[in-house]
């Protein structure tokens, strides 16, 4: 191997390891930042390695970025040397990509500060909405550790099954209001409807009020509140009434009718359990079923699922609106791509192309002693960050981390997911 020039030996024969006197002095301060309730981690763009804390940062700043840039320089430096005096001149490709993906990202950030200057309304609107969403999404976590449990939810087939009680409801009386001298088939039916609709309609509000009942009519409810729902119960009440009256007037005459045709005619009178008592019965084992069908789609508490539906429809609405800026957004970022890729694939090109000359290969010797360092510097902020993930959690620490594409925008990240980012030390 070639000598080792001083500007990279003064990084490649520094000890960062883990168990070296700075590796040993970073681990220090993984106490005090963990207790420090938050940490902002720095950004992808820049010289320094992206998604780092402060304590590493400093660390990196300190014992590891300034030989590190001298050695890049050299190696760079190195690179192009060979075949300087053609036209192809040679590159340090590692740092021209990473230079790249730099630009890439500082590029598209270009792009949305300008999408975001001429379409302020919509990003006022989707940020609105963000703030909405994440509003609900408390409150909703909020009721769900008081239950502690998942919200009933009120699904489309329960009122398809509704429907069923309303028809078998019909199907029970139907001949009962046809027997009626003044009346049609057409009105007998319609009278079959309406006695079917108020049946399945008192089902439904006396088995979901059964449910509901301490919250309806708790102690945390004012009298207002009470008399309104009282109201409510009133009315499905009335409509049973008004069902079972109905059944108990057609049936009486059915019977009134059965027993004239039976003196006339001769034969065994029918009773009145058998005709209207056992009428009446069917139409409350009807409605009973009903009631326990309500009673097992609601809710004790009817904002809980209120709650969930609203942040559903908040959030539909919100990723809607992303959406609708994101397909603007993205046919530049496609450009974007497409031209950062095509210099990727030149500069990986003429790299290639200079593998056969010995200065090239000697440049190349001289990275891999700098990567080799580097896999000593990644592995001691490796170690701090397990340890700062472990006292982390157990303190609360929050972990802040700026957006890819916006840094102004902050968001939280869960320390677990923190522990599960790569770290990588960049060429720039």
């Amino acid at each position: 191997m070639s000598d080792i020039p001083v500007s990279l030996s003064g990084y490649t024969d520094s000890d960062i390891g883990p168990d070296s006197e700075c590796g040993k002095e970073l681990l220090k301060e993984a106490a005090s930042e963990a207790s420090s309730g938050r940490v902002r981690l720095s950004d992808y763009v820049g010289p320094a390695p992206a998604l780092l804390t402060p304590a590493m940062m400093r660390w990196y700043g300190r014992f590891v970025q300034p030989k590190r840039r001298t050695a890049l320089d050299s190696i760079e430096a190195m690179f192009g040397r060979v075949r300087a005096d053609q036209d192809a001149a040679g590159i340090f490709v590692e740092r021209r990509l990473a230079e790249l993906e730099d630009k890439r990202v500082e590029d598209k950030r270009k792009i949305l500060a300008s999408h975001r200057e001429q379409n302020p309304t919509k990003y006022e609107s989707v940020d609105t909405l963000k703030k909405k969403l994440d509003n609900l999404s408390r409150e909703y976590g909020t009721l769900r550790a008081q239950h502690g449990r998942e919200p009933v939810v009120l699904h489309w087939y329960y009122y398809l099954l509704l429907a069923v009680i309303g028809i078998s409801e019909g199907f029970i009386n139907f001949e009962a209001f046809n027997s009626l001298r003044y009346m049609t088939p057409v009105i007998a039916l319609g009278a079959t409807v309406v006695v079917a609709f108020l049946l399945a309609l008192s089902s439904h509000i006396h088995g979901s009020f059964l449910k509901q009942w301490e919250y309806l009519f708790g102690k945390h409810r004012d009298d207002d509140q009470i008399r309104r729902n009282l109201g409510i119960f009133a009315f499905g009440t009335t409509g049973l009434s008004i069902v079972l009256g109905a059944v108990w007037y057609a049936r009486s005459n059915y019977l009134a009718d059965a027993i004239q045709a039976t003196a006339m005619i001769g034969g065994t009178a029918p009773n009145w359990l058998g005709i209207v008592g056992g009428s009446l019965l069917l139409n409350m084992a009807v409605w009973s079923c009903g009631v326990i069908l309500a009673y097992y789609f609601h809710d004790e508490d009817p904002e809980f699922p209120k709650k969930l539906h609203t942040r559903e429809k908040v959030q539909r609405e919100w990723h809607e609106a992303r959406e609708d800026i994101s397909k603007q957004l993205n046919r530049k970022y496609v450009q974007t791509d497409a031209m950062i890729d095509s210099e990727v694939k030149s500069a990986k090109g003429q790299d290639g192309s200079l593998s056969e000359y010995e200065s090239y290969l000697t440049a190349r010797q001289m990275y891999d002693l700098l990567a080799a360092r580097d896999g000593e510097a990644l592995s001691t902020l490796e170690v701090y960050r397990a340890e700062l993930v472990r006292s982390g959690r157990d303190a609360g620490l929050i972990v802040e981390i700026p957006d890819k594409l916006r840094k102004e925008t902050i968001e939280e990240m869960d320390i677990g997911t923190y522990a599960a980012q790569p770290l990588v030390l960049k060429y720039v």
